[in-house]
């Protein structure tokens, strides 16, 4: 369900970016993929601490598209692809040290 809902903000972002004259949402869009590869790289579960932190930006960039708020919600995307690159690589070395 949550993929469903992840894919969905990601269609609408598109949508809402390619139409002529709107904000530029790329970096939502990067964001958006970049919580998805720390979802499938465990990252809940082998760096719960460094996703929440991703994940609360998430929440905040969704947050900030909703009010209308493009230039922060773009902002904040910036720190959510850090932040989720962060959650990655704290899972993968974890994972590696289990084995």
């Amino acid at each position: 369900m949550r993929k469903i809902l992840l894919l969905s903000s990601v269609l609408l972002i598109t949508l809402i970016s390619n139409c002529g004259g709107g904000p530029d949402l790329r970096n939502t869009i990067l964001a958006a993929e970049a919580m998805e590869r720390a979802r499938v790289a465990e990252a809940p579960i082998y760096a719960p601490e460094e996703y929440k932190i991703a994940k609360d930006l998430f929440d905040k960039m969704n947050d900030e598209l909703d009010n209308e708020q493009y230039e922060d919600a773009n902002n904040t995307a910036l720190l959510v692809i850090d932040a989720a690159n962060r959650a990655i690589q704290a899972a993968r070395l974890a994972k590696s040290t289990e084995k």
